[in-house]
């Protein structure tokens, strides 16, 4: 979001747990046959899609922190510590790129489903 209104970070990196593991399938799995609206495959779809949502934030959040940096932040002590704006954006590209080939592992299958799962992972092409 960070980008889309081009501000600085409200949560920096400094805030995150990464010890924590990200979302997962198994936090979904009451959700699944909850829905009067949706189908269990399509609201699999639907969580599945939102973990890669989230697993692309990790990334996106780097990029923002070179955009937009914050002096106290990440990039600066990564400056000082020799890091040069060159090698962070190479990073920034390796972990995008992972992410990308995760996500197109089961991105056909995203779009050739329901209308809402489709539209969904055009979205996730937007942010990515």
């Amino acid at each position: 979001m960070s980008l889309g209104v081009r501000q600085a970070l409200q949560i920096p990196p400094d805030h995150f747990r990464y010890d924590r593991p990200l979302v997962s399938m198994d936090g979904f799995s009451h959700e699944l046959d909850q829905s009067r609206v949706y189908s269990r495959k399509e609201k699999e779809d639907l969580a599945k899609l939102f973990i890669s949502l989230c697993e692309l934030m990790v990334p996106l959040t780097e990029v923002i922190m070179l955009v937009y940096p914050q002096c106290e932040g990440v990039l600066c002590e990564d400056l000082e510590n020799g890091l040069t704006i060159s090698n962070k954006i190479q990073q920034c590209r390796i972990l995008l790129s992972r992410w990308f080939e995760k996500a197109c592992i089961s991105r056909g299958k995203f779009l050739e489903g329901s209308v809402t799962v489709s539209a969904y992972a055009k979205t996730l092409d937007v942010f990515y």
